[in-house]
């Protein structure tokens, strides 16, 4: 039980700390539209999270029609939700 514990701990903690990059990119995005043109690769060597981590949280979000990936580049469909699930210090940015 300690195991799953530990692991569904860290699942959260990427999760959290993916929504807090996408929002904060997405955000910042000179263009004006809220996408981010970025690997998943580099996402998680930016986050310093396995990339298998950030290819489940991304399908989460996907499935919950909060993005839309491509190669290269993830499309923000729902910005709202996506800020819900920051943490409050990112929200207030």
């Amino acid at each position: 039980m300690l195991i799953y514990d530990v692991a569904h701990q860290h699942y959260n903690y990427t999760f959290l700390k993916l929504c807090n990059f996408l929002f904060l990119m997405a955000e910042n995005n000179r263009d004006g539209d809220h996408s981010v043109v970025i690997t998943q690769e580099t996402i998680a060597n930016l986050l310093g999270v396995g990339r298998n981590h950030v290819t489940k949280c991304l399908s989460r979000l996907r499935q919950e029609n909060i993005i839309k990936v491509k190669r290269g580049c993830i499309n923000i469909l729902d910005f709202d939700t996506l800020a819900a699930y920051c943490s409050q210090e990112t929200q207030k940015t």
